[in-house]
């Protein structure tokens, strides 16, 4: 008789220990959130059937439904996250290019014994992830600050449009209230000219 793939999950959740749980519980949480060949518990070069198997044993030891450990929810919630985005190519080629800066650097500094993932001791990928997690962290930093830059030019050329609006907004007012104040010009200018010409007249009267 064979088993299905949930007799076997089943089977997997019952026969995990509760120190097994909380264990993995405790390596997802204190894994670089953003390293997500870690929190899988992997390196690059594993194949999808693979890493679909250990995500599916790993979810079942974190589940908050099976897990009462404190920080379950959380750490599943990241293995999930983790999961989605090695099914996204650009996630992938991002996270595989870090890692292979952080393989070449402690290669090249003598502090790994092989470029080949599969043959990395424990203690040479425990080193490696320490790098990535320093270079995924310098990567969101700069991420930040080029993001940061790119608001403030933004903020600056809503300024400027603002600006530019109230310009011709106030010079529209102007012309509005000059073409308005037109005709009122004009009758204070004849009057003007009115009273000149009868104080000349008067003046020619008094000097005659």
């Amino acid at each position: 008789m064979s088993l299905s793939n949930a007799d076997i999950d089943a089977l997997l959740s019952s026969e995990a220990s509760d120190f097994e749980k909380q264990k993995e519980v405790r390596r997802i949480l204190t894994q670089f959130e953003l390293d997500y060949y870690a929190i899988l518990d992997i390196v690059p070069g594993f194949d999808d059937s693979k890493i679909k198997s250990l995500f599916r044993r790993k979810s079942l030891l974190v589940h908050p439904d099976k897990n009462p450990a404190e920080g379950a929810k959380e750490a599943f919630d990241r293995l999930n996250k983790a999961m989605e985005a090695l099914k996204d190519n650009a996630s992938v080629l991002s996270l595989e290019s870090i890692y292979k800066e952080g393989l070449m650097q402690l290669y090249n500094d003598g502090k790994l014994s092989t470029t080949d993932y599969m043959k990395l001791s424990d203690p040479e990928v425990s080193l490696l992830r320490q790098v990535v997690g320093l270079l995924l962290l310098e990567q969101e930093k700069s991420k930040a600050k080029k993001l940061k830059l790119q608001q403030k030019d933004e903020l600056r050329k809503q300024m400027a449009e603002e600006e530019l609006i109230k310009s011709a907004s106030a010079e529209k007012s102007f012309q509005e209230k000059w073409e308005q104040t037109r005709q009122q010009r004009m009758g204070s200018w004849r009057q003007f000219r009115k009273s000149k010409s009868i104080q000349k007249k008067s003046d020619k009267k008094f000097l005659g």
